[in-house]
């Protein structure tokens, strides 16, 4: 996991350890957006939405509508505009809820067994339907024909030998049935059609049980939301006269189609972040193939020689350094020597993320003043906080009980106390140990939701199983969780 930081924009970093320093002093691609739209809208933007691909960027870009100190104070005040996430326009757009995963997966086990007559375990399934619901995801933001795509393959000859199988494709159907052989192909064979004959009803039939509960997997929300405003069941917030939609780079089916209809209204202004260098008309790199894409289909508002920062001049500054430790501590020094007047614009890149604390430890006080606020973007795993640690050993002490029920109070009841006996202010002299309290602090109200979503599904009776099935898809799911911040 590539975990990126701001400094303030922190991050870590590999046992080589390199720093980059680029001088640049090009506005910033949120300025140049704010900009435009005072320049279209005044100080009232009151019917005007700003939509992101996601909610952090809202936080940031409501500084840079703020008018300058030479501002009149007829230019100081300033109707702000809605900020929707792509995920909140959405919303608006149908009445379903999107579902939790581990439900969604609880479902389509019952389902699978019942379509197919298979014994198989959640526990064993649990993985595959990780897999299968990332593929429904996929179909329906791509907006596919599902019938068509889940057909049935009984016709189709190819199946009628698997000959041309080489050692390469065994090896990738071995991760799909573990003990798949060409000696036993036949078998396979006739398991994989049964499997693939059952998609469509497995979809068709999850996708209903959901519905009738207001609920659906995340694409399938994002299909649905699209029909029903293409079909005039819904129609876009209300109060709204403009759409400016900032910052997108690859763009899903169900993405198009909303912004298509935005467009074909009138309402729609769009500001793509990229460079020239990657994304210019006569380039052809793999970097900018979605941004050319999207400059064809929606063309930018914003000119394009404001995009040419890779060509301007850089100072680029190398540092090596032998271990983590040492890197982080080159970090620090780093920082002292290069940080800007507005840290904002100071960026720590890390590609581990076990570094993050250990270099947040080691900030010089120059970023721990109470004027200067570490921000990192990105979120950082559980697996690795103390919580976790905590966790595991709570779980191991529960292994032999029969009361799952009982079993999952304990763990949420043991994460609760933790939480009672370890708090402390958030905020302190110390920046590091202040961190450190917020990121446990995070960790354990992440697993104590975690705890509480398995709580939910055993007492409904979706979750049927003893509690070794239950620790270990416990830790399918916590092993992957991440720490907000």
């Amino acid at each position: 996991m590539k975990v990126e930081c701001t400094l303030p924009y922190a991050c870590p970093i590999s046992s080589f350890f390199s720093l980059h320093h680029i001088s640049m002093k090009s506005p910033s691609f949120l300025s140049l957006v704010a900009a435009d739209l005072r320049r279209r809208f005044g100080t009232d933007m009151s019917r005007v939405a700003v939509v992101f691909p996601g909610k952090r960027a809202a936080l940031f870009f409501g500084e840079h509508l703020l008018p300058q100190n030479d501002a009149s104070p007829a230019e100081a005040a300033v109707r702000a505009p809605r900020y929707f996430s792509i995920d909140d326009l959405y919303h608006t757009l149908t009445p379903l809820t999107e579902a939790d995963p581990i439900e969604v997966i609880c479902r389509m086990h019952r389902l699978y067994t019942e379509l197919t007559g298979s014994t198989e375990t959640l526990d064993a399934f649990y993985g595959w339907g990780e897999r299968l619901l990332s593929d429904f995801n996929e179909t329906d933001r791509a907006m596919a024909p599902v019938e068509r795509l889940f057909r049935n393959l009984a016709d189709i000859k190819q199946l009628d030998t698997l000959d041309h199988i080489d050692e390469e494709r065994e090896r990738v159907l071995q991760s799909f049935f573990h003990d798949f052989s060409l000696e036993r192909n036949n078998e396979i064979r006739q398991r994989f059609l049964e499997l693939w004959n059952a998609l469509f009803p497995l979809y068709t039939r999850l996708a209903a049980t959901l519905a009738e509960n207001h609920l659906a997997w995340n694409g399938h929300l994002k299909r649905d939301a699209v029909q029903r405003l293409n079909s005039g069941q819904v129609s876009l917030p209300q109060g709204i006269d403009h759409y400016a939609i900032v910052g997108f780079n690859a763009l899903d089916a169900t993405d198009r189609a909303i912004f298509d209809h935005i467009d074909r209204s009138g309402q729609a202004i769009f500001y793509w972040d990229y460079d020239q260098w990657y994304a210019g008309p006569k380039t052809t790199g793999e970097a900018g193939l979605f941004i050319r894409q999207n400059l064809q289909r929606y063309p930018n508002a914003l000119p394009p020689d404001v995009f040419r920062n890779f060509n301007a001049k850089k100072e680029v500054e190398i540092v090596a350094a032998a271990g983590n430790g040492l890197g982080t501590r080159s970090a620090a020094q780093w920082l002292r020597q290069q940080l800007t007047p507005d840290a904002r614009q100071t960026a720590v890149v890390l590609c581990d993320e076990r570094m993050l604390l250990p270099l947040l430890h080691v900030l010089p006080a120059e970023v721990n003043q109470a004027n200067i606020t570490t921000n990192i973007t990105r979120g950082y795993p559980l697996l690795h906080t103390r919580t976790y640690a905590r966790l595991m050993r709570q779980l191991d002490s529960e292994e032999r009980t029969t009361d799952i029920i009982a079993a999952l109070d304990h763990l949420t009841e043991y994460i609760s106390s933790d939480a009672r006996e370890q708090s402390a202010p958030l905020v302190g002299s110390d920046g590091p140990v202040a961190t450190d309290d917020i990121l446990e602090s995070e960790a354990r109200f992440v697993a104590f939701t975690t705890l509480n979503r398995f709580s939910r599904l055993v007492r409904s009776g979706l979750l049927n199983v003893d509690f070794a099935t239950l620790r270990r898809l416990l830790l399918q799911v916590v092993r992957q969780a991440s720490v907000p911040f």
